[in-house]
């Protein structure tokens, strides 16, 4: 089956970071991300009180695919490559995200001091199947759930090892109104809380790389036959 990979994201949840450091930071994600070295960033002049959780700094290339965001809490760097491809072929499509991540992280750590505590990696794809609810029900749901739905969504979050680090697995696929006939699968590794971290960028790459390869067995549970 092909898969539309629409988007794969990287994060790292901060743990401390130099809270001045905003133009370095910019100047980091620009020299690690050469399709962003010629944006100018946008970044928000927010008081101390606002919310940890709102980006203070945004930079996005939209043509290209790539995008980077940072709050107090995280950072996260997005590709929006839309390539179609095979399951199998998946770990080598992320590859860049990682790489680039792991770089950027490295360049973090020396200019701001970024020291981070936990990880992510957050897959979305698109697979054609007909009736994505139809296809939901059929697989997942009780026959109760009726014939008839016109949008469906299936939930299932697994423990799960990746990379020696004990993780959340969350996989949600879903129809989508605007396109009926594909399922919509989001797959969102991330490791524990309880857990704190000292990330560097040899830990990245594990991790992504790990995470890769459970979504090609993911991808063959949840799609079945169709994978």
């Amino acid at each position: 089956m092909d898969f539309r990979l629409d988007q794969a994201q990287f994060v790292v949840f901060l743990s401390s970071i130099e809270s001045s450091g905003k133009l370095k930071i910019a100047s980091a994600v620009a020299r690690a991300i050469g399709e962003l070295s010629g944006v100018d960033p946008l970044m928000l002049p927010l008081p101390e009180s606002a919310p940890q959780e709102i980006p203070r700094i945004q930079v996005q290339n939209e043509v290209a695919g790539w995008a980077f965001t940072y709050s107090p809490l995280r950072i996260d760097l997005i590709n929006t490559p839309k390539t179609v491809l095979q399951a199998d072929s998946l770990p080598d499509a992320l590859s860049e995200l990682r790489e680039r991540a792991a770089g950027l992280w490295s360049l973090l750590t020396t200019e701001v001091s970024a020291k981070g505590s936990r990880l992510a990696q957050i897959v979305t794809l698109t697979a054609p199947v007909g009736n994505a609810a139809a296809f939901i029900r059929g697989g997942f749901l009780s026959p109760r759930a009726g014939d008839q739905l016109a949008e469906a969504q299936v939930h299932f979050l697994r423990k799960v090892d990746v990379a020696g680090l004990s993780s959340n697995r969350w996989v949600r696929m879903l129809s989508q109104e605007a396109s009926p006939d594909r399922v919509l699968v989001l797959v969102d590794f991330n490791t524990v809380g309880e857990r704190k971290l000292e990330v560097n960028p040899g830990m990245i790459a594990d991790f992504s790389v790990a995470t890769s390869k459970q979504l090609v067995e993911v991808l063959a549970e949840t799609m079945g036959g169709l994978g």
